[in-house]
């Protein structure tokens, strides 16, 4: 998948409060409990809520596991009293080698990406922008899903973003892709702006070792 035997890791500076629910060589029962814990406390009176939360989470991370995913985040808040629910999973794509790019720059490969995007004639391709980081180019894609609950005889729409940038992999001629999804689908811009400040603000590194966790704080 490299041009070199140790892939390049992406990594993140996330500002808020994220908590891990897959990551490389870690138990994702042992992140899930402790995310459950920290944002359900221990209460009796909160078991029921807990229980729920923790198994919609072992749903997302085991479908997580079962794919080719590298690492899975949650955000619960902003900052203190500032929700901010957001998911954010690192999809390794080792199929999409971009072998007719010539070269291994970014420009190169994301352009072989995007004509290949047009090709296959890709739903959410009107959608794409391009996005810069440090040391590398990603398209992003982006879409609205809307789920219709019925309540108690009321119907209520549930509006989730879903955000996909394809990464370009410095040195290689692979792409990355990373998925955000929100249920904050009704301010598609604000939280897209949000997205692409994390993306800008994301880097590859050479692992030096076996990391645990690729988070930067």
């Amino acid at each position: 998948m490299s041009t070199t035997e140790v892939q390049p890791r992406l990594q993140f500076r996330l500002r808020g409060e994220w908590y891990p629910l897959v990551l490389p060589g870690q138990d994702p029962d042992m992140l899930r409990k402790k995310f459950v814990k920290s944002v359900g406390g221990s209460q009796d009176a909160y078991a029921a809520q807990r229980a729920l939360l923790s198994e919609q989470l072992r749903r997302a991370s085991d479908e997580a596991v079962r794919g080719e995913v590298e690492a899975m985040f949650v955000c619960a808040q902003l900052r203190s009293g500032v929700p901010m629910p957001i998911n954010l999973t690192v999809i390794a794509r080792p199929d999409l080698h971009m072998s007719p790019a010539i070269g291994v720059s970014s420009e190169a490969v994301l352009e072989i990406l995007e004509k290949s995007f047009e090709v296959l004639q890709l739903d959410d391709l009107d959608s794409a922008v391009r996005v810069e980081g440090p040391d590398f180019l990603a398209l992003r894609m982006h879409r609205t899903h809307v789920e219709e609950r019925d309540i108690d005889g009321e119907i209520f729409y549930d509006r989730s973003l879903v955000a996909d940038y394809w990464y370009t992999v410095p040195g290689t001629k692979n792409v990355l892709l990373v998925n955000f999804i929100t249920p904050m689908g009704d301010i598609p811009h604000i939280m897209l702006q949000f997205f692409d400040a994390i993306v800008k603000a994301s880097y590859f590194e050479i692992p030096e070792g076996d990391s645990s966790d690729p988070r930067e704080e």
